[in-house]
């Protein structure tokens, strides 16, 4: 399992030092990515070592980093085989946050949803005041009674939430009892609410619409790793959501969705 914990550098004369509290062998730290601009900075995945990597006691240094690097770059590091204590660092103007692949993690299910006539928002999920909320995977199967077929599906962002409608909350699930219960909010419709300020489209696929077992559908399906100093889809804040949309789209007959979300959770910085 990789743990990732990320930090704002400090440099000095284009070389990055970080002092790690407990020894540390080179070889177990995977990469390490800069994350306000991207990049590989350093990797093991392939014996590859960037920008003269040395370890000397508990103080690992990259030389000659690059030009456009900043000293308020966030910077991620990923370690292989190492517990929280073992990865803490005492190096200056480091921020420790939570690893990416640690955080408290949440998923939703919905079974059976019946569609508006010509949907828009389906599923939605909006944030709380002191979490951020970072989506990880979607998945969408829509099913008609009577004709299979195609339909777009959008993931959306908007800045301002969704109103009206008749709605549902759903509840969220820990994948960690020690975790704390989700604060996300997570709402399924069977009619279409009145949409907020969109911010843009995520995501987009053509879809394939299930007619019962014999055309199973092709489903919406996005998987969002957070890897290489890409982010994954963020809600901050109670009014920001993202939402799964059929764009209004005809679907005949009785419409159902079965819908499945994943997410994490950590405290605003």
């Amino acid at each position: 399992m990789i743990i990732r914990t990320d930090y704002v550098i400090s440099m000095a004369n284009n070389a990055l030092s970080i002092t790690f509290t407990n020894p540390v062998v080179l070889e177990k730290i995977h990469r390490i990515v800069n994350v306000t601009q991207g990049g590989v900075l350093y990797s093991t995945e392939t014996g590859q070592r960037k920008f003269g990597a040395s370890l000397t006691e508990n103080t690992l240094t990259l030389a000659n980093m690059p030009k456009f690097m900043n000293e308020t770059d966030k910077l991620a590091i990923e370690y292989l085989e190492y517990t929280p204590t073992d990865i803490a660092v005492s190096t200056p103007n480091t921020s420790p946050n939570y690893a990416s692949d640690s955080m408290p993690t949440y998923s939703a299910v919905i079974r059976n949803l019946s569609l508006a006539n010509n949907p828009t928002c389906i599923v939605s999920i909006s944030g709380f005041a002191s979490k951020v909320i970072e989506l990880v995977k979607v998945e969408a199967y829509i099913t008609s009674s009577t004709t299979a077929g195609q339909i777009d599906v959008s993931l959306v962002k908007g800045s301002a939430l969704n109103t009206g409608g008749a709605s549902t909350l759903v509840s969220g699930t820990s994948y960690d009892s020690s975790d704390a219960l989700p604060t996300a909010v997570v709402r399924s419709y069977t009619t279409n609410p009145t949409l907020g300020t969109v911010v843009g489209s995520i995501a987009v696929s053509n879809t394939a619409i299930g007619l019962g077992s014999a055309t199973p559908p092709i489903p919406f399906k996005e998987v969002f790793i957070g890897r290489d100093g890409i982010k994954r889809p963020t809600i901050r804040g109670v009014n920001e959501v993202i939402y799964i949309s059929l764009n209004g789209g005809a679907i005949l007959g009785t419409r159902l969705v079965d819908v499945y979300l994943v997410w994490t959770e950590k405290p605003t910085n």
